[in-house]
């Protein structure tokens, strides 16, 4: 075998372990986060699934990609570390890509909670709290168990 087909198997290679290994961590880390998002665990293990098939396509597609284009460096290792830091840039987008996904999906349910009125963190009721000012109208906030405090909006009831 010749230097550029062992640093092509080689790119290949590191690319799609360092991919699968980006991957399992957004499955490991992800499923808590959605299990919070979603009330139900197995519409959470879907959507998991879903995004983490998403992830990977996307990037071993990159990687694919990466790996027939020629990069202006002299030799075949500065190539080969050339493309894996072009792949581990895209690992970072996508990774934040997929966060982001993550955190709305995570905000839509929290406001939904408290457009219905329930609890968007779970466990322990929240309280309502009315301090009466009297050089002002009177202040309302909910206090959940955990300590957050949301006001509605304008800060006065």
């Amino acid at each position: 075998m010749d230097d550029s087909l062992n640093a092509y198997l080689a790119f290949l290679v590191l690319g799609t372990a360092l991919t699968l290994l980006v991957g399992q961590l957004l499955i490991r880390s992800g499923r808590p986060y959605l299990q919070e998002v979603f009330a139900d665990p197995k519409v959470a293990d879907s959507v998991t699934k879903l995004l983490a098939v998403l992830f990977h396509l996307l990037v071993l597609g990159v990687l694919a990609l990466i790996s027939t284009i020629d990069v202006p460096v002299e030799g075949t290792v500065q190539a080969v570390i050339t493309k894996l830091g072009v792949v581990l840039l895209v690992l970072g987008i996508a990774q934040g890509g997929t966060m982001l996904v993550l955190s709305k999906l995570r905000e839509r349910r929290l406001a939904q909670e408290l457009m219905l009125g329930g609890n968007p963190l779970g466990g322990a009721p929240s309280v309502t709290a009315v301090t009466n000012d009297p050089l002002g109208p009177p202040e309302v906030a909910t206090i959940h168990a955990d300590g957050v405090v949301i006001r509605p909006a304008g800060g006065t009831a």
